[in-house]
């Protein structure tokens, strides 16, 4: 999530009113797949059709390691600081992180951070004040709000800075832990390219929405533009910047693009909330029969859209198990717990074939249902490790 957003119904004026399409340096970026680093064709082909039978089939249940020494968190209040609460899977990770502490008998105060840095340090710094147990933002870079976060150090509050790396010259502390997992985090990147060259057969004209809102987005985006690069020779990939605030301006820039490479058949949307821009302008371009979208997140439009048909395919990962692990990490560092970076966990390629027979609807969006998982079994590592009957 991973690298995920979607935006909740009634909440996209909300959302749109924070997100702008900005181009590299002023100008769309094209660069072809050729070069040192790239592979064959056929080798580079066979690679990605092979990590795309790997992700479009079973998932594992998690790994959950014992806490040594658990503390006793009954009655004790978490706070939760999306950066926003108008994004379905920010707010699903709340709810699921609620559920999941009501396990070990902990409450949850959700804070909106609005999209907005002052938002955002008015709810760090108010989890000071109302002395909280420990913090869990999402999606929040550190430099965002600084003075929020040291507030919390200030008053000895743990903080699990969800989802974000380090920022320069930030450490992790017994107190400040960063849940930002690599390899899960730019998964949705390398999912994307992999099902891009595999759809073309290594010869995709690709344009990419690059999603800039954060280190872990831009870092998603620059793992996909270097897989596509480097395993497909055949493909050229031209690039456009997204970031949160103008929404109503991506079907302009997509219709520049394709203006300017009229080339392009494959256009590749970092999450599912920016679909309705992009195949707007396809469709008011008339190029909807000849440029395919893929996108990911993996939430109930998403799939909709793949099961309709308009949409290839839509890496996704299980919103439960974030919210999960964002509980595991509270659990973790109030019991003095090293706290492990967010492994990639269970995530599938959705795509019409591996979609028959589920249910899409909102009521599955939260659990692991979709991905084969039944809720007792995912449940059950994790209350093993903290030691619950």
């Amino acid at each position: 999530m991973e690298s995920t957003f979607r935006l909740k119904k009634g909440g996209l004026a909300v959302a749109s009113a924070t997100l702008a399409l900005v181009t590299l340096g002023g100008s769309m970026v094209g660069v072809s797949a050729s070069g040192a680093s790239a592979m064959t064709e056929k080798a580079g082909l066979a690679y990605a059709q092979a990590q795309v039978a790997k992700y479009s089939g079973k998932v594992a249940l998690p790994t959950v390691s014992p806490v040594k020494h658990i503390a006793d968190l009954k009655g004790k209040t978490v706070w939760y600081i999306p950066i926003t609460n108008a994004v379905d899977s920010l707010a699903g990770m709340g709810t699921t992180m609620t559920a999941a502490l009501k396990k070990v008998g902990a409450k949850v105060q959700i804070c909106d951070g609005g999209g907005l840095p002052t938002t955002v340090a008015t709810c760090l710094t108010s989890a000071a004040q109302q002395g909280a147990a420990a913090v869990v933002t999402s999606f929040i870079d550190y430099e965002m709000a600084p003075t929020g976060f040291q507030a919390l150090a200030a008053a000895g509050i743990p903080v699990i800075v969800g989802s974000e790396p380090p920022d320069p010259g930030v450490k992790a502390t017994k107190d400040l832990q960063f849940t930002y997992g690599t390899a899960g985090d730019n998964l949705f990147g390398e999912l994307m390219a992999f099902e891009t060259i595999v759809q073309s057969k290594g010869k995709a004209n690709v344009l990419v929405l690059r999603l800039t809102d954060s280190a872990s987005t831009t870092g998603t985006g620059n793992i996909e533009i270097s897989y596509i690069k480097k395993y497909c020779p055949g493909c050229t990939v031209t690039s456009i910047d997204i970031q949160t605030a103008a929404l109503a301006q991506v079907p302009s820039n997509v219709a520049a693009a394709l203006t300017a490479n009229p080339n392009i058949n494959y256009i590749t949307v970092p999450v599912d909330p920016y679909l309705p821009p992009v195949t707007g302008a396809l469709a008011t371009a008339g190029l909807t029969s000849k440029v395919h979208v893929i996108s990911a997140d993996g939430g109930v439009a998403g799939l909709e859209d793949v099961a309709a048909g308009s949409l290839l395919a839509d890496p996704g990962g299980p919103i439960e198990f974030i919210g999960w692990e964002y509980a595991d990490a509270v659990i973790r560092i109030l019991s003095g717990d090293a706290v492990p970076a967010t492994p990639a966990g269970p995530n599938l390629i959705f795509t019409k074939k591996n979609l028959t027979g589920k249910s899409l609807n909102e009521n599955q969006y939260l659990t692991m249902n979709w991905y084969g998982i039944g809720e007792a079994a995912f449940e059950a590592p994790f209350l093993k490790a903290w030691s619950v009957k």
